[in-house]
């Protein structure tokens, strides 16, 4: 599970990048945030 958190990582630095720091990029990482967060309580209630 780690893995996809690194992925998340990864993939929202390079958008942030991009973005240069856009609403769009913000947007992303905040969404990006909200599934890991949704992912690990999936995860833990399994």
């Amino acid at each position: 599970m780690e893995w996809i958190r690194i992925q998340c990582q990864r993939y929202a630095q390079l958008w942030w990048k991009e973005q240069n720091l856009d609403v769009q990029g913000i947007a992303l990482l905040f969404g990006l945030g909200m599934v890991s967060i949704f992912g690990v309580i999936y995860i833990i209630l399994l």
